[in-house]
């Protein structure tokens, strides 16, 4: 049973999360490739 409280979160929730993914494949490149790459200066 959802509440109206708990829709909103989840819409805001999915809203952060594709606001996130769309950072995260810009930031990719530059910040999490890396850690793949050179794991050992981390």
């Amino acid at each position: 049973m959802h509440s109206p409280e708990s829709h909103v979160f989840l819409l805001l929730d999915l809203q952060r999360k594709c606001f996130l993914k769309k950072k995260f494949t810009k930031l990719n490149f530059y910040f999490i490739l890396p850690l793949f790459i050179w794991p050992e200066m981390y």
